[in-house]
């Protein structure tokens, strides 16, 4: 995950802007706002810059939640749940792809094992 900061940008209503990000097809994490500004954590491979939308949130308040308001975003909640689901298998399809190419070889144990019952094992069963 990385963190784009947009600083001394404060986003009041972040909620909102996290569901503008996933509109406009961001893999959005989270976002959050402190007195440094407004972080942004997107992916690890997402290459799109979200400065100009989030720009665009500034001074904006939070809306009045209505009924409607809270359908769409859950509406959008589900796109970015099956969005992010799809985004995970794909980055686990890569790594098993790269890991095919890998050849695993058997490591052989430093020592041999014990054949019968070893020291420890005897004080142990006099002790129970």
């Amino acid at each position: 995950m990385k963190n784009v900061l947009i600083s001394g940008k404060r986003v009041e209503d972040t909620a909102g802007l996290f569901y503008d990000l996933v509109k406009n097809n961001f893999m959005v994490e989270n976002v959050g706002a402190d007195k440094a500004g407004t972080h942004v954590y997107l992916a690890d491979d997402e290459m799109k810059d979200p400065s100009p939308v989030v720009e665009s949130w500034l001074g904006k308040q939070p809306p009045t939640p209505t009924k409607s308001l809270v359908e769409q975003r859950k509406a959008l909640h589900a796109e970015y749940h099956g969005k992010r689901a799809q985004h995970q298998a794909e980055i686990r399809a890569r790594a098993a792809a790269e890991a095919g190419d890998m050849v695993s070889t058997m490591v052989p144990l430093p020592f041999t094992p014990a054949k019968g019952p070893t020291l420890f094992s005897k004080i142990f069963r006099k002790l129970w």
